[in-house]
């Protein structure tokens, strides 16, 4: 590694905390708490997302298994239909992923409540969510040295974000740690 990206590295760091730590202090705490009354009360919630914004959902739902919810990542072989009192939880930066809107308005049509995480308010999935928790758009360029890639910061606040509707669900559930912690895989 050269010794112009070492040098640069503690700045990179200190920058891209500093802006998830700008989004995620941003959000505005009744839209996350109306996404945890949502997903408190669903009989089986469905994780959909393409891409990165999949990573950062498929860890959600197996923090959601973690707490003994009955979690499905769309797409995979064992998924079973979605139907009423069932919730997709929807995550696309810009809200328009094709393949997400084509499978969000299938759950729509089903029964489903659809929970979206984006940073585009009037996009195709804004419409179709029952409940729209969003994050604030990237302003900086991806050009910028000292921050992250633009939908970096997106992917990476998502991930705080979800993590803390997870503890909070865990609240509001009465499910303690060492409850998560007996469900966590043990076949990895």
């Amino acid at each position: 590694m050269s010794d112009r990206t070492i040098a640069r590295l503690p700045r990179l760091l200190r920058r891209s905390g500093e802006e998830v730590l700008t989004k995620i202090t941003g959000l505005n705490a009744r839209s996350v708490a109306g996404a945890v009354d949502i997903l408190s009360n669903a009989e089986r919630v469905f994780v959909l997302g393409a891409g990165r914004s999949r990573l950062v959902v498929e860890a959600f739902g197996m923090r959601l298994s973690q707490l003994g919810i009955a979690c499905h990542v769309v797409g995979a072989s064992t998924t079973p239909a979605i139907g009423e009192n069932d919730v997709l939880v929807c995550c696309s930066r810009s809200g328009n992923t094709a393949t997400v809107v084509l499978l969000a308005e299938t759950a729509v049509r089903n029964g489903a409540a659809v929970v979206t995480v984006t940073d585009t308010n009037s996009s195709r999935l804004g419409e179709l969510a029952d409940h729209l928790v969003p994050i604030e758009p990237h302003t900086g360029s991806d050009l910028d040295e000292e921050s992250l890639f633009s939908n970096s910061t997106f992917e990476e606040t998502g991930f705080v974000l979800f993590d803390c509707v997870a503890n909070a669900l865990a609240e509001e559930l009465g499910i303690d740690s060492d409850y998560a912690a007996r469900r966590h895989a043990n076949l990895e």
